[in-house]
């Protein structure tokens, strides 16, 4: 469900409350978007370097123009 909902779409704005991090999307003229909840450990990093592995416990791998946006 993930793939095609966001496959293709522009991630239009990233803002944070508290430890959630709203991200809003756009896909044509279609508007969305996902909440990530950072917990006690969780964080959010851009690997630039494709051959980088994502950390061990990476919950979510997002590919993007700019390399991989990485949840754990």
């Amino acid at each position: 469900a993930w793939n095609r909902a966001l496959s293709g779409a522009r991630i239009e704005t990233v803002t944070r409350r508290g430890k959630y991090i709203l991200v809003a999307t756009r896909r044509g003229p279609d508007a969305g978007g996902f909440t990530l909840h950072l917990g006690m450990t969780g964080r959010v990093a851009l690997l630039a370097d494709a051959a980088q592995p994502p950390p061990k416990h990476a919950v979510a791998v997002f590919q993007l123009d700019a390399g991989r946006l990485v949840f754990s």
